[in-house]
């Protein structure tokens, strides 16, 4: 039998007259008529550290009341708000035949250190220790204890298949807190788990676990998408999204008209084809003083040196820029990406790259304690793990060998002109962390001007008809590539709602066949997110 309790379900009440009798004998709840009587102060004012619209709106209508950074005390109003998205999502888990838990918030460290998330979850996890000095720690997530609770329960294969969910306070040591109850230190989730046999049971338990949590944001009336994502610290084969759009955010998603959807952490860029360099004559150092921008480098480049085709542009240069990594054991290593001058790098797809490690920019301490390399001259040739700096160079997917560059000659004042990939220099790998860019077909403009003058009618004539002949008839001409259109919006819509569930989770396999699908037009929108499927073998 399922157990499921409908916290904040319709109830039957009675109503004390006014001056008449004293409380209700019959059983029955009694309801506040005045708001006299009730527990809630609005407010004139917008509070000071309010950032976005539903943060100002709970607090100034008198639903929550901030306690400490990242720490909210929920008030009548908002507690029944809170209450009834928890009886529906109860309602949903019950109806797929998935049982309700409760763990504590306050846990042993020990499975966590057999995971080695203790130590992988840095400085976002709460430690504390008890009187005898044992180690504890505030749940971030429970995936441990889940398993653990089964293990300990159940000893054969036939107890299985089993879905059990619970819906708990979860604490992280935010950097930042934000947002009001979107980005807190302690907030409610609803994560849920199935142990199944074998794959064709996981995959119906995902189906099921899918299609309620759907129900749910239906029911909700959230404007959502379900995107793909990374599975992060928490693990899994494929995680998936659920994700409300609204006008303020703090975070981004792609999404074409054809289904496709993913958070620009999960976007990933097909490199183009080698490209022959025979014809491209060899790397020539020259002058550039005074350049501290690409922008400038630029207009140096056409001023000084310019070049009988077309003009130099932002994406024929290339840019490294220097990181120290922090492991979770505290060892730091350096690293240098390079990518096209006219991009720069998303923290959030860094930050997603080098998980569970953590990236800072270089410091002026980083690079004196690397003399060979010069700060706003690094070129690819000082960098590499078989070099003289020993610093691991990866670079953006679009810099594949045969590409040409304009790049830093390792000199103060002097770049290199005509530095090709695969024949001057070759990276320790790849890492596709560029920012998620706006524009129709800005990642096939790239490719194409990247190979050689030759293709440059191309890139022309597919412009020509975007404006011609209008984008449906100007895709055609391009399906064989694949492209992003980045689109900015933000995320605002029914936040009090939205931040009161932080969100469901499972685990799901990844369709490499989906990821790779070409000739897709995606938009990007920032996004919140509500909710996490995820499917792990």
């Amino acid at each position: 039998m399922i157990g499921s309790e409908a916290i904040g379900s319709p109830r039957l009440v009675t109503v004390t007259p006014k001056g008449g009798g004293g409380p209700s004998t019959t059983g029955k709840a009694d309801m506040l008529t005045r708001m006299s009587e009730f527990f809630v102060r609005t407010l004139r004012e917008d509070p000071a550290d309010a950032e976005v619209p539903s943060h100002r709106w709970l607090v100034r209508a008198g639903y929550i009341r901030r306690t400490a950074p990242g720490i909210y005390t929920w008030l009548p109003l908002g507690l029944r708000v809170l209450r009834r998205i928890e009886a529906i999502a109860r309602e949903e888990m019950a109806a797929i035949g998935s049982q309700e838990v409760h763990f504590p918030a306050l846990l042993p460290s020990e499975p966590y250190k057999q995971t080695n998330r203790w130590v992988e979850y840095g400085d976002n996890l709460f430690r504390l220790k008890d009187r005898k000095g044992a180690d504890l720690l505030l749940g971030p997530t429970h995936e441990e204890m889940f398993t653990l609770l089964v293990k300990d329960m159940y000893s054969s294969y036939k107890d299985l298949p089993l879905s059990i969910y619970q819906i708990q306070n979860k604490y992280r040591d935010e950097a930042r807190p934000r947002a009001g109850i979107l980005r807190g230190r302690e907030f409610v989730m609803k994560d849920s788990y199935s142990f199944d046999i074998d794959d064709e049971g996981l995959a119906a338990s995902y189906e099921k676990h899918r299609a309620a949590y759907i129900r749910i944001f239906d029911r909700l009336g959230f404007d959502y998408a379900i995107v793909r994502a990374m599975s992060g610290p928490m693990g899994g084969s494929r995680s998936e999204e659920f994700l409300a759009v609204a006008e303020n955010g703090e975070d981004t998603f792609v999404r074409s008209p054809g289904g496709y959807a993913a958070n620009v952490e999960a976007v990933r860029v097909a490199a183009p084809e080698p490209l022959d360099f025979s014809d491209v004559p060899q790397a020539q150092v020259r002058e550039t003083p005074d350049v501290p921008s690409i922008d400038a480098l630029v207009q140096l480049s056409n001023e000084r040196y310019p070049r009988e085709d077309r003009a130099w542009q932002g994406d024929d240069t290339l840019k490294s820029i220097l990181f120290k990594v922090i492991e979770p054991d505290g060892t730091t290593h350096p690293l240098a990406i390079g990518l096209p001058g006219d991009r720069e790098i998303d923290e959030k797809r860094l930050e997603a790259a080098l998980e569970p490690a953590e990236a800072v920019p270089f410091t002026d301490e980083d690079f004196a304690a690397h003399p060979h390399l010069v700060k706003g001259y690094i070129g690819p040739r000082a960098l590499g793990e078989t070099s003289e700096s020993k610093v691991r160079y990866l670079v953006d997917p679009r810099v594949v060998t045969g590409t040409v560059w304009i790049s830093g000659a390792d000199e103060a004042g002097r770049h290199v002109y005509d530095l090709v990939a695969g024949r001057d220099f070759t990276p320790d790998g790849v890492i596709d962390v560029a920012e998620v860019r706006e524009g129709l077909f800005m990642d096939l403009v790239q490719v194409a001007v990247r190979r050689d003058v030759r293709h440059r009618d191309k890139v022309h004539l597919v412009r020509v008809q975007v404006k011609q002949q209008g984008l449906e008839r100007a895709w055609r001409h391009a399906s064989d590539h694949d492209t992003t259109h980045a689109w900015d919006t933000s995320m605002r819509r029914r936040a009090a709602a939205a931040g009161a569930a932080r969100g469901p989770r499972c685990a799901r396999r990844r369709t490499a066949s989906m990821l790779n699908r070409r000739s897709r037009r995606v938009s990007r929108t920032s996004r919140t997110s509500l909710g996490r499927l995820r499917r792990r073998r």
